[in-house]
Protein backbone atom coordinates (compact mmCIF):
# COMPACT_ATOMS: atom_id res chain seq x y z
CA UNK A 1 0.00 0.00 0.00
CA UNK A 2 1.46 3.79 -0.88
CA UNK A 3 2.15 5.81 1.95
CA UNK A 4 0.45 8.86 -0.13
CA UNK A 5 -2.73 7.42 -0.33
CA UNK A 6 -5.74 8.22 -2.01
CA UNK A 7 -8.58 9.07 0.60
CA UNK A 8 -10.24 5.73 0.38
CA UNK A 9 -6.41 4.56 2.08
CA UNK A 10 -6.36 7.19 4.85
CA UNK A 11 -7.76 5.37 8.16
CA UNK A 12 -10.36 7.92 8.98
CA UNK A 13 -12.32 6.03 6.17
CA UNK A 14 -13.74 7.83 3.18
CA UNK A 15 -13.47 10.86 1.70
CA UNK A 16 -14.91 12.59 -1.38
CA UNK A 17 -14.35 10.47 -4.42
CA UNK A 18 -13.52 13.89 -6.79
CA UNK A 19 -10.74 14.33 -4.67
CA UNK A 20 -8.98 11.38 -5.22
CA UNK A 21 -7.82 12.51 -8.61
CA UNK A 22 -6.41 15.65 -6.99
CA UNK A 23 -4.05 13.81 -4.82
CA UNK A 24 -3.04 11.64 -7.87
CA UNK A 25 -1.63 14.66 -8.90
CA UNK A 26 1.05 14.65 -6.86
CA UNK A 27 2.08 11.72 -8.08
CA UNK A 28 3.50 13.36 -10.91
CA UNK A 29 4.39 17.37 -9.67
CA UNK A 30 5.92 16.52 -6.07
CA UNK A 31 8.03 13.52 -7.23
CA UNK A 32 9.32 15.62 -10.10
CA UNK A 33 9.69 18.36 -7.84
CA UNK A 34 7.51 21.65 -7.24
CA UNK A 35 9.22 23.67 -9.96
CA UNK A 36 12.87 23.78 -11.65
CA UNK A 37 13.87 27.11 -10.13
CA UNK A 38 16.56 28.07 -13.33
CA UNK A 39 15.05 29.86 -16.42
CA UNK A 40 12.58 28.76 -18.21
CA UNK A 41 13.67 27.73 -21.59
CA UNK A 42 12.79 30.78 -24.30
CA UNK A 43 12.88 28.93 -27.41
CA UNK A 44 13.66 26.00 -27.27
CA UNK A 45 16.77 23.07 -27.32
CA UNK A 46 19.23 26.33 -27.11
CA UNK A 47 17.63 27.49 -23.57
CA UNK A 48 17.52 23.85 -22.05
CA UNK A 49 20.93 22.97 -23.24
CA UNK A 50 22.56 25.87 -21.37
CA UNK A 51 20.53 25.57 -18.51
CA UNK A 52 21.78 22.03 -18.33
CA UNK A 53 25.36 22.86 -19.17
CA UNK A 54 25.11 25.72 -15.76
CA UNK A 55 23.32 23.14 -13.80
CA UNK A 56 26.06 20.21 -14.58
CA UNK A 57 29.09 22.51 -13.36
CA UNK A 58 27.36 23.91 -10.25
CA UNK A 59 25.69 20.37 -9.23
CA UNK A 60 29.60 18.64 -9.91
CA UNK A 61 30.63 21.61 -7.06
CA UNK A 62 28.51 20.12 -4.79
CA UNK A 63 25.76 22.71 -5.42
CA UNK A 64 22.36 21.57 -3.66
CA UNK A 65 19.87 23.84 -5.30
CA UNK A 66 21.64 22.37 -8.49
CA UNK A 67 21.87 19.17 -7.84
CA UNK A 68 17.84 19.07 -7.30
CA UNK A 69 17.34 21.08 -10.81
CA UNK A 70 19.41 18.87 -12.69
CA UNK A 71 17.51 16.24 -10.94
CA UNK A 72 14.05 17.57 -11.82
CA UNK A 73 15.25 17.92 -15.68
CA UNK A 74 16.51 14.09 -15.13
CA UNK A 75 12.60 13.07 -14.28
CA UNK A 76 11.24 15.24 -16.41
CA UNK A 77 12.99 14.36 -19.56
CA UNK A 78 14.13 18.03 -20.23
CA UNK A 79 17.16 19.13 -21.99
CA UNK A 80 18.75 15.54 -21.81
CA UNK A 81 17.42 11.79 -21.92
CA UNK A 82 15.07 10.68 -18.90
CA UNK A 83 16.99 8.94 -16.09
CA UNK A 84 14.93 8.60 -12.77
CA UNK A 85 18.09 6.18 -11.50
CA UNK A 86 20.58 9.56 -12.37
CA UNK A 87 17.48 11.77 -10.45
CA UNK A 88 17.34 9.64 -7.35
CA UNK A 89 20.93 10.05 -7.44
CA UNK A 90 21.00 14.22 -7.63
CA UNK A 91 17.86 13.61 -5.50
CA UNK A 92 19.88 12.23 -2.83
CA UNK A 93 23.28 14.28 -3.09
CA UNK A 94 20.65 17.54 -2.58
CA UNK A 95 18.89 15.55 -0.09
CA UNK A 96 21.96 14.87 2.39
CA UNK A 97 22.80 18.51 2.23
CA UNK A 98 19.49 19.34 3.36
CA UNK A 99 17.74 20.39 -0.20
CA UNK A 100 14.25 20.25 1.67
CA UNK A 101 12.37 20.11 -2.30
CA UNK A 102 14.72 16.77 -3.15
CA UNK A 103 14.09 15.43 0.33
CA UNK A 104 10.40 15.11 -0.19
CA UNK A 105 11.35 14.41 -4.20
CA UNK A 106 12.94 11.50 -3.11
CA UNK A 107 10.76 10.35 -0.18
CA UNK A 108 8.51 9.93 -2.63
CA UNK A 109 10.70 8.06 -5.09
CA UNK A 110 11.53 5.64 -1.95
CA UNK A 111 7.15 5.64 -1.97
CA UNK A 112 7.09 4.43 -5.41
CA UNK A 113 10.26 2.84 -5.78
CA UNK A 114 10.99 5.21 -8.88
CA UNK A 115 14.78 5.20 -9.18
CA UNK A 116 15.36 3.15 -5.70
CA UNK A 117 14.21 0.55 -4.05
CA UNK A 118 10.78 0.67 -2.35
CA UNK A 119 11.66 1.80 1.36
CA UNK A 120 8.35 3.49 3.35
CA UNK A 121 10.73 3.33 6.41
CA UNK A 122 13.43 5.72 4.59
CA UNK A 123 10.96 7.72 2.94
CA UNK A 124 9.26 8.79 6.15
CA UNK A 125 12.76 9.59 7.44
CA UNK A 126 12.98 12.19 4.63
CA UNK A 127 10.03 13.92 5.08
CA UNK A 128 10.71 13.93 8.53
CA UNK A 129 13.83 15.57 7.69
CA UNK A 130 11.79 18.07 5.60
CA UNK A 131 9.17 18.78 8.08
CA UNK A 132 12.16 19.91 11.11
CA UNK A 133 12.22 22.76 8.12
CA UNK A 134 9.03 23.59 8.26
CA UNK A 135 8.25 22.24 4.72
CA UNK A 136 4.05 22.33 3.89
CA UNK A 137 4.04 19.41 1.51
CA UNK A 138 6.19 16.89 4.04
CA UNK A 139 3.88 17.85 6.58
CA UNK A 140 0.64 17.09 4.40
CA UNK A 141 2.34 13.69 3.25
CA UNK A 142 4.27 12.44 6.72
CA UNK A 143 0.44 13.31 8.08
CA UNK A 144 -0.65 10.60 5.50
CA UNK A 145 2.01 7.78 6.44
CA UNK A 146 1.16 8.55 10.27
CA UNK A 147 -2.87 8.13 9.12
CA UNK A 148 -2.08 4.70 7.31
CA UNK A 149 1.04 3.44 9.53
CA UNK A 150 3.30 3.16 6.49
CA UNK A 151 6.93 3.60 7.65
CA UNK A 152 5.82 5.20 11.23
CA UNK A 153 3.46 3.41 13.85
CA UNK A 154 -0.11 4.54 12.92
CA UNK A 155 -0.70 7.81 15.27
CA UNK A 156 -4.25 9.67 14.24
CA UNK A 157 -3.13 12.61 16.63
CA UNK A 158 0.08 12.89 14.82
CA UNK A 159 -1.22 12.51 11.61
CA UNK A 160 -3.68 15.21 12.56
CA UNK A 161 -1.25 17.78 14.46
CA UNK A 162 0.82 17.37 10.90
CA UNK A 163 -2.08 18.21 8.43
CA UNK A 164 -2.83 21.25 10.64
CA UNK A 165 0.94 22.18 10.56
CA UNK A 166 0.32 21.83 6.58
CA UNK A 167 -3.33 23.40 6.68
CA UNK A 168 -1.47 26.56 8.45
CA UNK A 169 0.80 26.93 5.45
CA UNK A 170 -1.91 27.06 2.91
CA UNK A 171 -1.22 23.70 1.40
CA UNK A 172 -3.73 22.76 -1.36
CA UNK A 173 -3.58 19.25 -0.56
CA UNK A 174 -4.03 19.86 3.26
CA UNK A 175 -6.30 22.00 2.82
CA UNK A 176 -8.81 19.77 0.75
CA UNK A 177 -7.99 17.06 2.96
CA UNK A 178 -9.15 18.40 6.21
CA UNK A 179 -12.09 20.26 4.62
CA UNK A 180 -13.10 16.71 3.84
CA UNK A 181 -12.63 15.63 7.30
CA UNK A 182 -14.38 18.46 8.27
CA UNK A 183 -17.14 18.20 6.52
CA UNK A 184 -17.87 14.46 7.23
CA UNK A 185 -16.88 14.52 10.36
CA UNK A 186 -14.18 12.07 10.33
CA UNK A 187 -11.31 12.45 12.58
CA UNK A 188 -12.66 16.27 13.79
CA UNK A 189 -16.34 17.25 15.03
CA UNK A 190 -18.66 17.65 11.66
CA UNK A 191 -18.55 21.24 10.98
CA UNK A 192 -19.73 22.11 6.99
CA UNK A 193 -18.80 25.63 7.77
CA UNK A 194 -15.33 25.42 8.49
CA UNK A 195 -15.14 22.61 5.62
CA UNK A 196 -16.25 25.28 3.44
CA UNK A 197 -13.86 28.04 4.82
CA UNK A 198 -11.07 25.22 4.09
CA UNK A 199 -11.97 24.48 0.44
CA UNK A 200 -12.50 28.69 -0.23
CA UNK A 201 -8.92 28.80 1.10
CA UNK A 202 -7.54 26.10 -1.47
CA UNK A 203 -9.81 27.23 -4.31
CA UNK A 204 -8.16 30.85 -3.99
CA UNK A 205 -4.68 29.27 -4.27
CA UNK A 206 -5.81 27.96 -7.81
CA UNK A 207 -6.73 24.86 -6.82
CA UNK A 208 -9.12 23.45 -9.52
CA UNK A 209 -10.66 20.71 -7.25
CA UNK A 210 -11.47 23.21 -4.74
CA UNK A 211 -13.30 25.36 -6.58
CA UNK A 212 -15.65 22.66 -7.63
CA UNK A 213 -15.96 21.91 -4.38
CA UNK A 214 -16.98 25.57 -3.50
CA UNK A 215 -19.13 25.48 -6.47
CA UNK A 216 -20.77 22.21 -5.82
CA UNK A 217 -21.37 23.13 -2.06
CA UNK A 218 -22.68 26.43 -2.92
CA UNK A 219 -25.82 24.83 -5.34
CA UNK A 220 -26.42 22.57 -2.71
CA UNK A 221 -26.85 25.16 -0.17
CA UNK A 222 -28.70 27.66 -1.85
CA UNK A 223 -31.90 27.94 -1.49
CA UNK A 224 -34.49 28.67 1.91
CA UNK A 225 -36.60 26.64 3.86
CA UNK A 226 -40.07 28.42 4.78
CA UNK A 227 -42.45 26.28 7.28
CA UNK A 228 -42.72 23.01 5.78
CA UNK A 229 -41.78 24.20 2.08
CA UNK A 230 -38.59 23.89 0.56
CA UNK A 231 -37.26 25.79 -2.29
CA UNK A 232 -34.37 24.50 -4.16
CA UNK A 233 -32.85 26.53 -7.22
CA UNK A 234 -32.96 24.69 -10.39
CA UNK A 235 -30.37 25.50 -13.41
CA UNK A 236 -30.32 25.45 -17.10
CA UNK A 237 -28.37 22.93 -18.22
CA UNK A 238 -28.66 21.76 -22.17
CA UNK A 239 -32.27 23.42 -22.57
CA UNK A 240 -33.36 21.36 -19.50
CA UNK A 241 -33.53 22.41 -15.41
CA UNK A 242 -31.92 20.35 -13.64
CA UNK A 243 -30.88 20.55 -9.79
CA UNK A 244 -27.62 19.50 -8.25
CA UNK A 245 -27.99 16.66 -5.42
CA UNK A 246 -25.07 14.46 -3.61
CA UNK A 247 -25.02 11.00 -3.74
CA UNK A 248 -24.09 8.96 -0.23
CA UNK A 249 -21.85 12.15 0.90
CA UNK A 250 -19.50 11.52 -1.95
CA UNK A 251 -20.62 12.04 -5.76
CA UNK A 252 -22.24 14.72 -7.30
CA UNK A 253 -24.19 14.88 -9.76
CA UNK A 254 -26.65 17.66 -11.92
CA UNK A 255 -30.56 15.37 -12.17
CA UNK A 256 -33.46 16.71 -14.48
CA UNK A 257 -36.58 16.21 -12.15
CA UNK A 258 -38.84 12.94 -14.11
CA UNK A 259 -42.12 12.34 -12.60
CA UNK A 260 -42.52 9.76 -14.81
CA UNK A 261 -39.40 7.73 -13.73
CA UNK A 262 -40.33 4.89 -11.42
CA UNK A 263 -37.27 6.21 -8.97
CA UNK A 264 -34.10 7.49 -9.12
CA UNK A 265 -31.72 6.84 -12.35
CA UNK A 266 -28.67 6.41 -12.36
CA UNK A 267 -26.12 6.39 -15.67
CA UNK A 268 -23.32 4.52 -15.96
CA UNK A 269 -21.01 7.50 -15.73
CA UNK A 270 -22.30 8.25 -12.21
CA UNK A 271 -22.50 4.28 -11.42
CA UNK A 272 -19.04 4.21 -11.87
CA UNK A 273 -18.02 7.19 -9.45
CA UNK A 274 -19.75 5.87 -6.89
CA UNK A 275 -18.14 2.39 -7.81
CA UNK A 276 -14.76 4.30 -7.24
CA UNK A 277 -16.27 6.27 -3.86
CA UNK A 278 -16.40 2.58 -2.52
CA UNK A 279 -20.50 3.81 -2.40
CA UNK A 280 -22.07 0.48 -4.88
CA UNK A 281 -20.53 -2.99 -5.38
CA UNK A 282 -22.42 -5.64 -7.33
CA UNK A 283 -23.21 -6.84 -3.10
CA UNK A 284 -25.54 -3.62 -3.52
CA UNK A 285 -27.92 -4.69 -6.21
CA UNK A 286 -30.86 -6.43 -5.56
CA UNK A 287 -32.23 -7.26 -8.81
CA UNK A 288 -32.84 -5.83 -12.41
CA UNK A 289 -36.50 -3.95 -14.02
CA UNK A 290 -37.65 -2.27 -16.54
CA UNK A 291 -36.97 1.47 -16.56
CA UNK A 292 -37.60 4.46 -19.09
CA UNK A 293 -35.28 7.28 -20.07
CA UNK A 294 -36.11 10.85 -20.57
CA UNK A 295 -36.95 10.20 -24.15
CA UNK A 296 -39.16 7.56 -23.31
CA UNK A 297 -37.01 4.07 -24.31
CA UNK A 298 -37.59 1.51 -22.16
CA UNK A 299 -34.26 -0.57 -20.72
CA UNK A 300 -33.35 -3.00 -18.37
CA UNK A 301 -31.85 -1.77 -15.35
CA UNK A 302 -30.31 -2.64 -11.73
CA UNK A 303 -31.93 -1.65 -9.07
CA UNK A 304 -30.09 -0.47 -5.59
CA UNK A 305 -30.42 1.66 -2.71
CA UNK A 306 -29.05 4.77 -2.46
CA UNK A 307 -28.18 5.39 1.65
CA UNK A 308 -27.86 9.22 1.37
CA UNK A 309 -29.22 11.53 -1.20
CA UNK A 310 -28.91 15.39 -0.48
CA UNK A 311 -30.61 17.85 -2.72
CA UNK A 312 -30.37 21.33 -1.58
CA UNK A 313 -30.28 21.66 2.22
CA UNK A 314 -32.26 18.06 2.24
CA UNK A 315 -31.23 14.81 3.07
CA UNK A 316 -32.93 11.14 2.22
CA UNK A 317 -32.33 8.12 3.29
CA UNK A 318 -32.36 4.63 1.69
CA UNK A 319 -34.26 6.01 -1.74
CA UNK A 320 -34.66 3.07 -4.59
CA UNK A 321 -32.21 3.81 -7.52
CA UNK A 322 -31.50 2.26 -10.94
CA UNK A 323 -28.35 2.10 -12.70
CA UNK A 324 -29.29 2.92 -16.23
CA UNK A 325 -27.12 2.03 -19.25
CA UNK A 326 -25.30 4.60 -21.02
CA UNK A 327 -24.34 8.11 -20.78
CA UNK A 328 -28.01 9.84 -20.21
CA UNK A 329 -29.04 12.61 -17.60
CA UNK A 330 -29.38 11.29 -13.92
CA UNK A 331 -33.70 11.50 -13.02
CA UNK A 332 -34.92 12.46 -10.52
CA UNK A 333 -38.27 10.18 -10.12
CA UNK A 334 -40.67 8.71 -8.20
CA UNK A 335 -38.98 7.27 -5.30
CA UNK A 336 -37.44 10.89 -4.87
CA UNK A 337 -40.88 13.00 -5.23
CA UNK A 338 -42.89 10.63 -3.21
CA UNK A 339 -41.21 11.45 -0.41
CA UNK A 340 -43.06 14.58 -0.27
CA UNK A 341 -46.84 15.61 0.48
CA UNK A 342 -46.44 17.63 -2.99
CA UNK A 343 -43.77 18.96 -5.55
CA UNK A 344 -43.68 21.80 -8.38
CA UNK A 345 -41.33 23.40 -10.18
CA UNK A 346 -41.58 27.34 -10.50
CA UNK A 347 -40.29 27.97 -14.40
CA UNK A 348 -40.51 31.71 -13.53
CA UNK A 349 -38.05 31.87 -10.53
CA UNK A 350 -36.27 28.30 -11.94
CA UNK A 351 -37.09 26.47 -8.55
CA UNK A 352 -37.97 23.19 -7.46
CA UNK A 353 -40.63 23.13 -4.48
CA UNK A 354 -40.86 20.73 -2.34
CA UNK A 355 -43.66 20.43 0.35
CA UNK A 356 -42.71 17.93 3.82
CA UNK A 357 -44.80 15.33 4.48
CA UNK A 358 -46.75 16.46 7.82
CA UNK A 359 -45.01 15.15 11.19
Amino acid sequence: MRCLASFEEWRLRRLLALIVAGLALVVATAVAGARVEAQQPRSAAEDYTATVARLKSLAEKGEADAQYELGVLYFRGQGLPRDVDESARLYRLAADQGQVRAQVALAQFYQHGIGVPRDDAEAARLLARAVARGDARAQYLLALCYGKGQGVPRDDAEALRLLRLSVGQDDTAALNLLGNMYEHGQGVPQDHAEAMKLYQRSAAHGDTRARQFVAMFSALDAGKVSGDTIEIPLRARGGVLVVPALIDQSVFATFVVDSGAADVAIPDPVAEAMRKAGKLSDADFTGTANRRLADGTIVKARTFVIRTLRVGTKVLENVKASQIPGKGSPLLGQSFLQRFSAWSIDNGRQLLVLKELPQ
